[in-house]
């Protein structure tokens, strides 16, 4: 498996069928120093994350093989033992384990393997998926925050009312305020209202202003007004500039 390219499915099931020896196991014994060594069964209880090769007879970190990127630690290194390469010198094992699982991209290869594990089990969503479904709720609350407005807009030109009111700019509270803010905001007001009452509250607005509105080089503030419509025949939304107006 070392140095080979895998999908994420691939991994998870080399890791689902992975071989282990048994307690009884029989492993070959190594001249170090003056004392024949070998692998012992009681590693793997320690270090989950340890694999023993009988072939190589040596020992591998299971997710560092399939998820490392085969550079790591000081100066971004090519990684060798228990990632690329089988450790047997086991001396000096305990310090060679207890080493290597404090290392950045152990770490980080563990975390690798839980996030596709769980993605590939279903537990949750790849992050693009996760975006898409953030962008789709964005989307809905802005459809439901502009349907009031929509209607509203609707409503005055059908009955010939005047949107234009004393004031138009400002959060648009549910309480009646002390003076007449014009028909425009008084209808979002009864509809942000009425839904409220029934236990809607997902068409809730608090928009600081429902107008483009900048100043000119003297200092006096304007707005664009503009239209912006469905064509039925065109079949897209189009908008169509008036004029530029004066707030003061």
């Amino acid at each position: 498996m070392v140095g080979k390219k895998f999908t994420d499915a691939e991994k998870l099931r080399h890791l689902e069928n992975l071989w282990t020896p048994g307690k009884n196991s029989v492993f070959p014994s190594t001249q170090h120093g003056k004392k024949q060594l070998k692998f012992q069964f009681g590693w793997l209880e320690n270090w989950k994350w340890l694999a023993y090769s009988k072939i190589e007879d040596g020992a591998y970190c299971k997710y560092c093989v399939l998820f490392s990127k085969y550079r790591g630690g000081k100066g971004s290194q090519l990684l060798g033992q228990l990632c690329t390469e089988p450790f047997n010198k086991w001396k000096h094992a305990l310090e060679k384990f207890s080493t290597h699982e404090k290392t950045n991209y152990h770490q980080n290869s563990v975390i690798d393997f839980q996030q596709i594990s769980s993605i590939v089990t279903g537990k949750t969503y790849p992050v693009y998926h996760q975006l898409n479904k953030t962008e789709k709720i964005q989307k809905e609350n802005n459809r439901k925050i502009i349907i009031p407005v929509i209607n509203s807009v609707i409503l005055c030109g059908r009955q010939g009312i005047a949107l234009r009111g004393h004031r138009d700019s400002g959060p648009l509270n549910i309480d009646e305020p002390l003076i007449n803010e014009g028909n425009f905001r008084s209808l979002l007001r009864f509809f942000l209202k009425a839904t409220t009452l029934s236990g809607d509250e997902s068409f809730k607005l608090a928009r600081e202003n429902c107008t483009d509105e900048t100043a000119d080089i003297s200092g006096v503030k304007q707005f664009a007004l503009c239209a912006r419509y469905y064509d039925v025949n065109e079949k897209k939304m189009c908008e169509s500039f008036f004029k530029i107006c004066s707030s003061g």
